[in-house]
């Protein structure tokens, strides 16, 4: 048995969840509560016993108890595993014990330096970095809990205290911490103010280190860890394991480029707050944000033109889905330089957001005369691409609408523009399930209450397969669905929930997870069999008048088609069935 199958076997989900939602409680045979992804006032959260699944009717967010600690801890899976593991008293055999050994010993010698960055800056040789902070105004509260330090002026006091720790100098070397030289090792932090870079987990995994004092010749004023086998810039953001839980609470990311930017915010009390470190964003990156929130707002200085790293970053978080706002601060001045004048400015700012693609359109057209065909082609030059990144179907064709308006040309005109643009070019590989942060049409919604209730009382079943088709189901996954339980009922007399299930896993086993939920979404209603049949019936008909308008659009295009070819009997025939139809729909209608 997998170690994942014994978890599940050994933990109870609902205890499990408890200890994260503590307003949890029994309605009939499930658990329910507010959701801890998102706001709300009515409890959409529900946890089953019996299935060992949750899911949040209001958010769309679910899974079994390895998917609500990666989403509540914002974890990886092996990460998940690891502490459900140790909850349920299994050990975990690593995949390579000599890899995991390392990294480990990576950390403890990351912590370790973290501790005496921290008490150099306490004694009298962190003066000057105390100094530093009075006048940059951090307090001293805040920066214990940022854990800053200061890496004193000398070439080995660092690789000395971790060698007289047991630790060796290969190995303090590969965790970034020194330098080599002739043959030599060397502190590769000195006489700097350091900052702790760590994990979402909180690890220490690496540091920037800022020079204070004369620039030493051939360093920069910032040094960062290189890449080790715990660090990697492109998949950390600073501040992101405080700042964690703020975010999912004010459902919002704000992204700053230094570390500074980040604790003058956390004192302002402003913590949903994380720092790019002067790179790029990365894909990475916006991955581990999506892990709690779906909208983010830069307050960095976005180029408009060219190329560059923070465009592209940007152009990522567009085509991966995150609704991307910006802060705008008064010209040249950076947060930390808002909050040092006046910490309102830096609020009023966060809460006067713009959509970056309403900015990107004002910066792009202010200095256009859109009257001149030049400037139409360079505004469409510029904007065109960015356009093309939106991932949201209807934002993309908000803004390519608003762009043909400006510009006084057809929209079909920019859409082929954009399809020329994209030919030859691979497609974007998305990084999350499609359903994640996707709203779903009424339709959809229908049918799966549909599907869900005539599954929880399956007295119904005949009368949905005998006034509904399979091609009146417009969703394939749920059409997929019908289809199984038509063959499936037709077969097994009488019908059995749990025979359905079973046999539904061996053939479609991702569908057999998605009837839990619809089971799930059914049973926190608490319903009688005379309410569950009246809302069936309500249903059908619904799903009925779905599938018929859709038919009698496409009727439309076959006539309009039809009369283009001046082919009369075509003609004839689909106006009757056109007219067959109507009527269906409008009998329906009178029903309703």
């Amino acid at each position: 048995m997998k170690p994942s199958d014994q978890i599940k076997e050994k933990l109870n989900i609902v205890d499990v969840i408890r200890e994260y939602v503590p307003g949890l409680k029994q309605v009939g045979a499930n658990h329910k509560a507010l959701c801890p992804f998102h706001k709300e006032k009515t409890p959409s959260f529900i946890v089953s016993p019996d299935k060992q699944v949750w899911h949040c009717f209001g958010c769309d967010r679910g899974g079994d108890i390895f998917k609500f600690i990666m989403e509540i801890e914002g974890m990886e899976f092996k990460d998940a595993l690891r502490i459900l593991a140790k909850k349920a008293g299994i050990e975990l055999k690593p995949w390579d014990r000599s890899l995991s050994t390392k990294r480990s010993r990576f950390l403890k010698i990351l912590d370790l330096a973290s501790i005496f960055f921290q008490k150099t800056l306490e004694s009298d040789q962190g003066k000057i970095a105390q100094d530093y902070l009075v006048k940059r105004k951090v307090n001293s509260s805040v920066a214990e809990e940022f854990k800053l330090g200061y890496a004193p002026d000398a070439w080995d006091k660092l690789l000395s205290f971790l060698k007289a720790r047991g630790y060796k100098e290969q190995e303090i070397f590969e965790a970034g911490l020194t330098v080599k030289k002739d043959q030599r090792s060397y502190d590769r932090f000195r006489n700097r103010l350091m900052f702790p870079i760590s994990d979402v987990h909180g690890n220490v995994v690496g540091f920037t280190g800022r020079i204070l004092g004369k620039e030493i010749e051939g360093q920069g004023k910032y040094v960062n860890t290189p890449q080790t086998l715990v660090y990697d810039k492109s998949r950390v953001l600073y501040g992101l394991s405080k700042a964690k839980e703020a975010i999912r609470k004010q459902d919002l990311c704000i992204l700053v480029e230094g570390q500074v930017d980040v604790i003058a915010s956390y004192q302002t009390g402003v913590k949903n707050v994380v720092a790019v470190s002067g790179s790029a964003l990365t894909l990475p990156q916006i991955n581990l944000i999506k892990r709690f929130t779906q909208n983010i707002a830069l307050a960095f200085d976005v180029d408009i033109a060219g190329s560059s790293a923070t465009k592209r970053g940007i152009d990522l978080a567009l085509s991966s889905g995150l609704n991307t706002k910006i802060i705008q601060l008064p010209q040249g001045k950076d947060p930390d330089e808002c909050i040092k004048s006046n910490p309102e400015i830096w609020k009023k700012a966060i809460s006067s957001l713009s959509r970056i693609m309403d900015y990107y359109f004002d910066n792009v057209l202010k200095n256009l005369d859109l009257s001149k065909v030049e400037d139409k082609k360079e505004a469409a030059k510029s904007l065109l691409p960015i356009i093309s990144k939106i991932f949201d179907p209807v934002e993309r064709s908000h803004y390519l609408g608003r762009l043909a308006e400006k510009l006084k040309v057809d929209e079909e005109i920019l859409a082929e523009a954009i399809r020329k643009g994209k030919r030859g070019t691979p497609r974007r590989v998305s990084t999350e399930s499609p359903k994640q942060g996707k709203e779903k049409s009424p339709e959809e919604k229908s049918l799966e209450r549909l599907l869900g209730l005539v599954l929880k009382f399956p007295k119904n079943i005949s009368f949905v397969l005998e006034n509904l088709e399979s091609s009146d189901i417009g969703v394939s996954r749920i059409q997929t669905l019908f289809i199984f339980l038509k063959v499936f009922y037709n077969k097994e007399v009488p019908f059995s929930i749990e025979k359905f299930q079973k046999a539904l896993s061996k053939k479609y086993p991702k569908l057999k997870k998605q009837v839990d939920i619809l089971l799930l979404g059914v049973e926190k209603d608490m319903l009688e069999e005379e309410e569950a049949s009246k809302e069936i019936a309500d249903i059908a008909k619904r799903v009925k008048s779905y599938a018929l308008r859709k038919r009698l659009k496409g009727l439309e295009f076959d006539i309009r088609r039809a009369e283009r070819l001046k082919d009369k009997e075509n003609i004839n025939l689909f106006s009757r069935e056109f007219k067959r139809l109507s009527g269906e729909l409008a009998k329906i209608e009178r029903e309703e």
